[in-house]
């Protein structure tokens, strides 16, 4: 394959290279001139924006706009995931019941072959679980109330 068909094909490649390679010539000059790290990259920025006609000012709003959605976006699941475990962490027996309910009203007849007893066991499983859920949260409750509760004292 000669030059010319694989520009064709990698022309996004070429003109990457061409901006990054202008940058480095750019930085380069500039440290020559003495400049610290921070003020050439002021410079090489101001250079980027008249050449390019604000082109970069405007693609660093657009990406400094998409990350901030993003990062609302995250925070927002956060608190519902945070809501999600209080709800859990405050009656996991109820829980346990309601996926042992959603389960049994799968109907998974014949998909998985249980007898009662296996039946039986699996109850007692995810009910043993949630209670194990729930003693735990109620002890890490009781622990951080008591040690708020010096903290206040000490102050």
């Amino acid at each position: 394959m000669n030059v010319l068909a694989w520009l064709a094909q990698h022309w996004l490649w070429a003109v990457a290279g061409l901006v990054v390679f202008v940058f480095g010539v750019w930085t380069v000059q500039e440290y020559q001139r003495g400049n610290t790290g921070y003020d050439a990259g002021i410079i090489v920025g101001g250079k980027a924006r008249k050449w390019t006609g604000g082109i970069t000012g405007f693609f660093a709003a657009a990406s400094v706009g998409l990350l901030g959605a993003l990062w609302e976006a995250s925070m927002n699941l956060s608190e519902f995931g945070n809501l999600l475990g209080e709800i859990i962490a405050s009656a996991p027996q109820m829980i346990g019941g309601i996926v042992l309910g959603g389960l049994g009203a799968l109907g998974l007849e014949g998909t998985v072959a249980l007898s009662g007893g296996q039946l039986l066991g699996l109850t007692l499983i995810i009910m043993g679980g949630a209670t194990i859920v729930a003693n735990r949260t109620k002890r890490a409750r009781k622990r951080e109330e008591a040690r708020q509760s010096r903290g206040r004292r000490s102050r």
